[in-house]
Order: structure tokens, then sequence, then C-alpha cells
């Protein structure tokens, strides 16, 4: 079975090397060694498009040709099994947090046995069928399919001529417009909630890429290897997936700006353009819409980020979201503030109500 793909690139490259030595964590705690060290094992897979690097990896599989020639994003292979236990596991801990786990323990000890032994209510599947049920609610049937080994990409540009959205931020030398596409991306996220009713369950920057480039702007988003869904059966509301995805990525915005332009009035700015673009006027009517539940999420000490404890167990509870929304401990708390202020801010001119 051939890994070759036009112009896909399956080995790691120096160039990924060079990515993750940016991008690693400043504080050199021993979570972070641990966290660097499974990260290079986990990313399987550089992607690398026609003519150009990337500073995108790939988790959770490997993308190959199969015998019959569809290209598939392989999910097999002890990596990314691994990758799929570890992911369900350490995602429990990315949207609810334990605040007292010590009087937990003490005054409802069935609670917090249930609450330390839980599963994320979001992970990667491995079944086509609802892999497909998942296309088709989210209207990317034409670009992917189920498949017996994982995800059959049906349109070869994804992969080769596309533009991530974590390129545009860490590539400048792309020439395209990161505010632009910032609004695009969240524009992109309502598009998909209005459509599936539900959320998507990851959405942060590497999870969107573009089909077009023209001067420097972007357009015709795709999601990118959609491969994490909602268990039906942890009974999530629909706003409360929605609030978690946008989240996740008002989160992924604020770092991955902070990183490019270490200017909080830029990230402001990024935040703002993004709650704008996700915002419907139909929405001034609804005192419990997505952007309302957000504002509330934030309130309550969500989403899990590393730099948000004091206590060094608690920490811990951070580590997938810490690689994950690869946002450093040091400016957790200003852009928790920042995007607070930017959803309470726009809310408060629209005059919805607090909640």
């Amino acid at each position: 079975m051939s890994e070759k793909f036009n112009g896909f690139n399956p080995e790691k490259s120096g160039a990924e090397k060079e990515t993750r030595e940016e991008i690693k964590p400043e504080s050199g705690s021993v979570f972070d060694k641990v966290r660097g060290a499974v990260n290079s094992v986990m990313a399987e897979q550089k992607l690398q498009p026609e003519g150009r690097a990337s500073t995108v990896s790939i988790y959770g599989g490997r993308i190959k040709t199969e015998a019959d020639g569809s290209v598939v994003y392989n999910m097999r292979g002890l990596v990314s099994g691994v990758d799929r236990i570890g992911d369900k596991v350490l995602r429990a801990a990315d949207d609810h947090i334990i605040k007292e786990p010590f009087k937990m323990a003490m005054q409802k000890p069935k609670a917090f046995i249930n609450a330390v032994f839980s599963t994320g209510k979001r992970s990667r599947t491995f079944d086509p069928k609802k892999m497909d049920e998942h296309f088709m609610k989210l209207g990317l049937a034409e670009y992917y399919e189920g498949h017996q080994n994982g995800i059959k990409i049906k349109n070869a540009d994804i992969l080769n001529k596309a533009y991530n959205l974590q390129d545009i931020y860490r590539m400048p030398e792309l020439g395209i417009d990161r505010f632009s596409a910032a609004g695009k991306t969240a524009e992109y996220l309502r598009v998909l909630h209005d459509k599936a009713d539900s959320g998507l369950g990851d959405t942060v920057v590497m999870d969107y890429t573009f089909m077009k480039k023209e001067g420097n702007e972007v357009s015709e988003p795709v999601l990118f290897l959609p491969n994490v869904i909602y268990d039906s059966e942890k009974n999530t509301s629909a706003v409360d997936q929605k609030a978690t995805d946008l989240l996740e990525l008002l989160v992924s915005l604020a770092s991955e700006e902070y990183k490019v332009s270490k200017d909080w009035v830029s990230v402001k700015k990024t935040l703002d353009q993004a709650v704008l673009s996700y915002h419907r006027n139909e929405d001034d009517a609804d005192l419990h819409n997505t952007l309302a539940i957000a504002r509330s999420f934030i309130r309550r000490g969500r989403v899990n980020m590393p730099g948000s404890h004091a206590s060094k167990i608690r920490e811990a509870t951070t580590m997938h979201n810490a690689q994950h929304l690869q946002i450093s401990p040091e400016i957790t708390t200003k852009t928790r503030e920042m995007m607070l202020e930017s959803i309470d801010s726009f809310l408060k001119a629209r005059k919805i109500d607090e909640r």
C-alpha cells in the first residue's frame, strides 16, 4: 500500500521539527516535557501542499493511498489506536472542571468517582457509519466519506492546494490577511452550526482550510479531516456543543494572533471580528443564543487552559488542551478576559440582557 499522493509528503521533514521547536511551551514544567514527548510520537505525518511547506501535523492517523486507488486518512495502527484511547480519556477535563476536588470527594464521593473516571463528551471516532452521518449533517459529503480504515478523502485539493488556517497565521510569507480569514472562519462555523444544529467536535485553527486564494484573501472554507464527534450518550445540548466549539475557536485564534503580533490590541481585533462574524440578527431575540451561553461558560472557568490553576494536580487536567489549543500558560488569564470583554460588549451593544 503506497503512502504517496500527488504533492503530499508523508515523511516527517526538518521543517516539521523546526515548527515543533517554535511552538513548544516556554514554562519547561514536567507536564510540558511529558506532553512534548507524547506529541512528538502522536504527530504521525506532516502536511505538504504542492510547491510550499506547511506547519500542520496530522494526528490520529496517516494519509495513505489504498489498493483501490482511494486516498484515506488511515486510522489503523498502534500509534493511531493509542491516540484515540488517550484522546477519549484526556478530553474529559477539557470542558468540565472539578473546582474543589477534595471537598467534592468528601461530600459527594460517588459523584467524585464518576467525574474522575468519566470520558470526554467528544472524541475521535473510527466508525464509518457515524462519520458518514457526521459528514452528511455538515454538508461535507462531497469532500469526505467514511471508510473501513478511517476517512476517504474525495477531493485531493484539500491536501495539495488548500490553505490551512494555521499556516495563514504561522507563515506570513503566504501573504494572506489573517484578520479576514479569522472572520470567515467564524462565519463558516456559524453556517455549520445552523446546518447541523449541533457542534462539530474540534474547532482549533488547524481544523479549517480554505480551498481558494485570490490576492491576500482566501475563500471556500472546509473542515480539515474532521474526525471528532460528540458522544450521543452524553446528552449534551446543541447550544452547549455550539458554545464549546465557539470558545475553542476563540481561544485558538487569540493564541495564534498573539504569537504573530505580541499585541493585545490585535488579539482584541481578532476576537471582535470573530464574534461579529458568528452573530446573526435573529439572535438578538434569543437570550440563550450561543454567544450568551459562551459568555456564561467563560465566567464559570471554561475553557480549561494551562496556567488557570494554582494546584499542580488541577493544572495536570489541562495537559490535553495545552497541546490541543497551543496556548501558553502566560497568556491564558488575559485571553480569557479579552474573550469575555469581546462577547460581553457585543451582546450589551445589541441590548441582549444578561443571562
